[in-house]
């Protein structure tokens, strides 16, 4: 029946035998059935239905460098683990710079195409007015947003437990026996993990070896701040000396 078959490729409301499901994915393949979307939005109309499309977008505020790394590749992947779980599917995934063109985010951005957005917050173009201008459009249209890594006003925020993780990596130095560890980074709460595990072993870290860097943290100012420290050893070898 119509109905079957909707509960098929809708993934509910009720549920199917796998047998039955089987068939009816036999018979969309043997007839090469594509859903007509059109006639889907003029039926949920007719039925008054605010029935979300289970479909979602992903921005990146970063550079697609950053996709080089192993780290955020990463937090995709388990995205799409937990959207196929969800029986969901990714419609987009995008760099917030391409936002800037109104017809690509219009043409994105509507609630009859996603019900909902990830915004992975990597680079320093979010907290421009460019990127927090996108970030207001975004929300204008799309009710249900979650932020990724840093926390955006007004937006429910997944975040990594960076201070444990920071404690964890520095604890595991100081116990190999090194005393001179330092620390490049953001401020914020980061930093606390560093201090206390050198207190957990009854040490002070050096300060010459703290550096701050903004909360944009761009590359740059990593290899800027990495440059201080190195100078800062030479002049330590060099006192010695």
């Amino acid at each position: 029946s119509p109905s079957i078959v909707s509960y098929v490729i809708n993934n509910g409301p009720r549920t199917i035998s796998e047998a039955t499901r089987q068939r009816v994915l036999n018979a969309i393949e043997e007839l090469n059935y594509r859903p007509n979307v059109h006639a889907q939005k003029l039926m949920l109309a007719s039925w008054e239905s605010d029935l979300s499309p289970r479909q979602f977008g992903v921005v990146i505020s970063g550079a697609r460098s950053i996709l080089l790394r192993p780290y955020y590749p990463r937090v995709l992947y388990g995205i799409l683990e937990e959207a196929a779980r969800q029986h969901m599917s990714m419609r987009f995934l995008m760099f917030m710079d391409e936002l800037e063109n109104p017809l690509i985010f219009n043409k994105l951005f509507h609630p009859e195409e996603i019900s909902s957005a990830i915004i992975i917050a990597a680079g320093p173009i979010l907290y421009t007015e460019v990127g927090l201008a996108i970030i207001d459009r975004i929300r204008e249209r799309i009710p249900n947003l979650v932020s990724i890594g840093r926390s955006l006003p007004n937006i429910s925020t997944v975040m990594y437990d960076l201070p444990a993780a920071i404690h964890q990596s520095t604890t595991y130095m100081l116990g190999l026996g090194h005393r001179r560890v330092a620390y490049i980074g953001t401020f914020e709460l980061h930093i606390e993990g560093f201090r206390q595990a050198f207190l957990d072993f009854g040490l002070e870290p050096d300060p010459a070896l703290i550096l701050e860097i903004p909360d944009t943290n761009t590359p740059e100012h990593g290899i800027q701040k990495a440059q201080e420290l190195l100078e800062v050893d030479a002049n330590l070898v060099a006192s010695r000396l």
